[in-house]
């Protein structure tokens, strides 16, 4: 199981619990921060934007890698059937530490 594998099954999880949760859905789709944008009440994503766990796997791998202080996964709703799951990350580029190696 891949770590967004790991993360997402423990968010859909907690979802379940939730009060008229759906007992399941046709496949889950993420999106990532700024594929989205907030227009009043309605949230805005292009389609092309939803990825599946499998396709969306190596850019995950590539956040994790850069170091940001955070990488937030929240639940998103459900669009078609799907479960909508949004990644989101700090707009400014990590900082790293450069240390000499003796």
């Amino acid at each position: 199981m891949s770590d967004l594998e790991f993360h997402v099954q423990r968010l859909i999880r907690w979802v379940h619990n939730l009060e008229g949760c759906p007992e399941s859905w046709a496949d889950i789709l993420i999106v990532e921060d700024p594929s989205f944008c907030f227009r009043g009440e309605t949230w805005k994503i292009p389609k092309e934007s939803l990825l599946t766990i499998k396709q969306y796997e190596g850019r995950f791998n590539e956040l994790l890698k850069r170091g940001y202080s955070w990488v937030n996964i929240n639940f998103g709703g459900l669009y078609l059937g799907n479960a909508i799951v949004f990644i989101e990350y700090p707009k400014e580029a990590p900082v790293f530490l450069k240390t000499k190696c003796q």
